[in-house]
Protein backbone atom coordinates (compact mmCIF):
# COMPACT_ATOMS: atom_id res chain seq x y z
CA UNK A 1 0.00 0.00 0.00
CA UNK A 2 2.83 2.42 0.85
CA UNK A 3 4.42 1.77 -2.54
CA UNK A 4 1.18 2.39 -4.46
CA UNK A 5 0.51 5.80 -2.90
CA UNK A 6 3.36 7.66 -4.71
CA UNK A 7 2.43 5.97 -7.99
CA UNK A 8 -1.22 6.95 -7.57
CA UNK A 9 -0.23 10.51 -6.62
CA UNK A 10 1.96 10.92 -9.72
CA UNK A 11 -0.77 9.42 -11.92
CA UNK A 12 -3.37 11.75 -10.47
CA UNK A 13 -1.08 14.78 -10.94
CA UNK A 14 -0.44 13.81 -14.58
CA UNK A 15 -4.16 13.30 -15.21
CA UNK A 16 -5.07 16.68 -13.74
CA UNK A 17 -2.35 18.40 -15.78
CA UNK A 18 -3.62 16.81 -19.01
CA UNK A 19 -7.21 17.71 -18.10
CA UNK A 20 -6.26 21.37 -17.56
CA UNK A 21 -4.48 21.42 -20.93
CA UNK A 22 -7.64 20.12 -22.60
CA UNK A 23 -10.01 22.48 -20.76
CA UNK A 24 -7.95 25.61 -21.43
CA UNK A 25 -7.12 24.82 -25.05
CA UNK A 26 -3.34 24.32 -24.69
CA UNK A 27 -3.63 20.93 -26.41
CA UNK A 28 -5.55 22.35 -29.40
CA UNK A 29 -3.04 25.19 -29.76
CA UNK A 30 -0.10 22.76 -29.50
CA UNK A 31 -1.45 20.72 -32.42
CA UNK A 32 -0.80 23.69 -34.71
CA UNK A 33 1.73 25.88 -32.85
CA UNK A 34 3.99 23.49 -30.96
CA UNK A 35 7.50 24.92 -30.60
CA UNK A 36 9.97 22.96 -32.72
CA UNK A 37 13.22 24.70 -31.84
CA UNK A 38 14.68 26.93 -29.14
CA UNK A 39 14.25 30.66 -29.66
CA UNK A 40 16.13 33.75 -28.65
CA UNK A 41 14.59 37.04 -27.70
CA UNK A 42 13.49 39.01 -24.64
CA UNK A 43 12.69 36.36 -22.03
CA UNK A 44 10.21 36.85 -19.19
CA UNK A 45 10.36 34.10 -16.55
CA UNK A 46 7.81 33.26 -13.84
CA UNK A 47 4.95 34.98 -15.68
CA UNK A 48 1.25 34.48 -15.15
CA UNK A 49 -1.27 34.05 -17.92
CA UNK A 50 -4.61 32.56 -18.74
CA UNK A 51 -5.56 30.25 -21.58
CA UNK A 52 -9.27 29.70 -21.83
CA UNK A 53 -10.55 29.06 -18.31
CA UNK A 54 -7.18 27.92 -16.92
CA UNK A 55 -4.91 30.29 -15.00
CA UNK A 56 -1.17 29.71 -15.05
CA UNK A 57 0.15 31.70 -12.10
CA UNK A 58 3.90 32.31 -12.07
CA UNK A 59 4.57 29.15 -14.10
CA UNK A 60 5.12 30.52 -17.62
CA UNK A 61 8.31 31.52 -19.38
CA UNK A 62 7.43 33.78 -22.30
CA UNK A 63 10.02 34.82 -24.88
CA UNK A 64 9.17 37.69 -27.20
CA UNK A 65 10.82 37.41 -30.63
CA UNK A 66 10.40 39.37 -33.85
CA UNK A 67 8.37 36.42 -35.20
CA UNK A 68 6.06 35.79 -32.23
CA UNK A 69 5.75 34.48 -28.67
CA UNK A 70 7.40 31.35 -27.33
CA UNK A 71 5.51 30.09 -24.28
CA UNK A 72 6.66 27.28 -21.99
CA UNK A 73 5.37 26.12 -18.64
CA UNK A 74 7.68 25.08 -15.81
CA UNK A 75 8.90 21.49 -16.32
CA UNK A 76 7.11 20.25 -13.20
CA UNK A 77 3.75 21.16 -14.77
CA UNK A 78 4.61 20.37 -18.41
CA UNK A 79 2.66 17.10 -18.74
CA UNK A 80 0.15 17.82 -21.52
CA UNK A 81 1.64 21.29 -22.02
CA UNK A 82 4.39 21.20 -24.68
CA UNK A 83 6.13 24.53 -25.39
CA UNK A 84 4.30 26.73 -27.90
CA UNK A 85 5.47 29.16 -30.54
CA UNK A 86 2.65 31.46 -31.63
CA UNK A 87 3.50 33.70 -34.60
CA UNK A 88 2.27 37.30 -34.48
CA UNK A 89 0.20 36.55 -37.59
CA UNK A 90 -1.77 33.88 -35.65
CA UNK A 91 -2.88 36.37 -32.97
CA UNK A 92 -6.19 38.14 -33.55
CA UNK A 93 -8.68 40.39 -31.78
CA UNK A 94 -6.23 41.86 -29.25
CA UNK A 95 -7.70 43.77 -26.36
CA UNK A 96 -6.50 45.25 -23.10
CA UNK A 97 -7.95 43.73 -19.99
CA UNK A 98 -7.61 44.32 -16.27
CA UNK A 99 -7.76 41.54 -13.68
CA UNK A 100 -7.59 43.07 -10.22
CA UNK A 101 -4.31 45.03 -10.39
CA UNK A 102 -2.84 43.14 -13.36
CA UNK A 103 -2.81 44.73 -16.80
CA UNK A 104 -3.25 42.05 -19.45
CA UNK A 105 -3.53 41.73 -23.19
CA UNK A 106 -5.95 39.05 -24.36
CA UNK A 107 -6.08 37.74 -27.91
CA UNK A 108 -7.47 34.86 -29.92
CA UNK A 109 -5.07 32.26 -31.32
CA UNK A 110 -5.55 30.89 -34.81
CA UNK A 111 -8.14 31.31 -37.51
CA UNK A 112 -10.63 29.87 -36.69
CA UNK A 113 -10.00 30.54 -33.00
CA UNK A 114 -8.34 27.65 -31.16
CA UNK A 115 -8.17 29.38 -27.77
CA UNK A 116 -7.91 32.77 -26.10
CA UNK A 117 -4.70 33.70 -24.30
CA UNK A 118 -4.20 36.55 -21.82
CA UNK A 119 -0.64 37.56 -20.93
CA UNK A 120 0.92 40.52 -19.09
CA UNK A 121 0.55 43.78 -21.01
CA UNK A 122 4.27 44.48 -20.50
CA UNK A 123 5.00 41.92 -23.23
CA UNK A 124 3.33 44.26 -25.74
CA UNK A 125 5.16 47.47 -24.81
CA UNK A 126 6.17 49.15 -28.05
CA UNK A 127 4.14 46.68 -30.11
CA UNK A 128 0.67 47.09 -31.58
CA UNK A 129 -2.05 44.81 -30.28
CA UNK A 130 -3.05 41.94 -32.58
CA UNK A 131 -5.92 42.92 -34.87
Amino acid sequence: MVVLFPVALVGMFAGISKLLAAIGGWGRVAERYRARAPVSGHRFAMQSGQMGLVNYRNTLTITVTPEGLHIAILPLFRIGHPPLFIPWTAMHNGRRKRLFWWQLVAFDIGEPRLATLAVPAALFEGRALPT
